[in-house]
């Protein structure tokens, strides 16, 4: 019986799982094992989304729904409101969506800028989500201090992974 080849799309949809796995078990670490004040501050789930909008060009309803796997991930281990993470991803993946191949570009030095507005995107509506959920206004100065550490954060880690990933 011969072989079947596997298609394209199929062999992506694999290394978008292993870099999935990846980056779980690098959450996992962070939460377990590297107990420091920015620890918290870094968003590894978004780190993922982002990459895969990014470098691994993916799109359409297989970006949602592992937009959707890394938010429901990342629920589960911040230990908040379940469903606040995974909003907040599906909504730049679909932003990333409806800009379509604008944000995918091959020079690491442009999408350095659309990983930033990704991130501020992804920090802004977590924030909006909780302001209504619970009724508590955060300040303007508070929201910018950490909108920036956040983005900060998460652009420095995917930097390292386009460097691991290159």
């Amino acid at each position: 019986m011969p072989k079947k080849k596997l298609k394209k799309e199929d062999k992506t949809q694999w290394q978008i799982a292993a870099i999935f796995l990846f980056f779980l078990l690098l959450r996992v670490f962070v939460l377990f094992f590297y107990n420091h004040p920015t620890s918290r501050y870094l968003d590894i789930m978004s780190v993922f989304v982002v990459f895969t909008i990014a470098r691994m060009k993916l799109s359409g309803v297989s970006l949602l729904f592992w937009s959707w796997a890394a938010g429901l991930v990342e629920d589960l281990f911040s230990g908040g409101i379940l469903g606040i993470n995974a909003i907040s991803k599906i909504a730049i993946a679909e932003f990333a969506n409806v800009m379509g191949r604008k944000i995918e570009i091959g020079n690491i030095a442009f999408q350095i800028p659309s990983a930033m507005l990704l991130f501020a995107i992804d920090v802004l509506i977590k924030h909006l989500i909780i302001t209504a959920v619970t009724g508590n206004v955060l300040s303007e100065q508070f929201l910018w201090t950490i909108m920036t550490i956040k983005v900060s954060a998460s652009t420095m880690a995917f930097l390292l992974v386009c460097a691991v990933f290159r």
